[in-house]
């Protein structure tokens, strides 16, 4: 037999069972790349129920004169809930924009008691005044917060902020 025709039928067979995987198998999983944006188990974001006694969009600007967090949130009626974070206040500048979160599950506790939550471990009691221009909101462990009603102005009127991640 030729030497070189053997050499080649040994290589062809060492190439081939190189290129032989077990990829296709039915009980293997893929994992995402590390540096991947998408977290490992995103908040839920459904809505959580009815939350129209303290539904709208709340000025829930908060702190002391120099260290001012300028923020809205936006509660809908069927339980979402989002907060929009200007970027060019006293504690952030890094553009004159609003950082959206991403909406999350405003789930009512004990609606007899104001007691609501999210999914992110935060609770909180709140109650609307009479005309609803004032939410009255206690964060746990935090000091009673008064958040004003927002009107004539929209979360589509926020410009939001590119490239920009917290």
């Amino acid at each position: 037999m030729n030497p070189g025709k053997h050499l080649c039928t040994c290589l062809f067979l060492i190439l081939l069972a190189g290129c032989s995987s077990d990829d296709n198998q039915p009980d293997q999983t893929s994992n995402p790349a590390p540096d991947s944006d998408v977290p490992e188990n995103p908040l839920p974001s459904a809505p959580g129920g009815d939350t129209s006694a303290i539904a709208g969009l709340w000025d829930a600007r908060n702190g002391e004169a120099g260290s001012v967090d300028e923020r809205y949130v936006e509660i809908s009626t069927d339980g979402v809930y989002l907060e929009y974070d200007f970027r060019q206040d006293d504690l952030a500048d890094d553009g004159n924009c609003y950082l959206r979160s991403a909406p999350l599950t405003l789930t009512p506790e004990d609606p007899a008691n104001n007691a609501y939550s999210l999914p992110d471990d935060r609770t909180f009691n709140a109650t609307s005044s009479t005309d609803g221009s004032i939410l009255s909101i206690t964060f746990a462990e935090q000091p009673l917060q008064d958040w004003t009603a927002v009107s004539g102005v929209s979360t589509d009127d926020l410009a939001g902020c590119d490239n920009i991640f917290e």
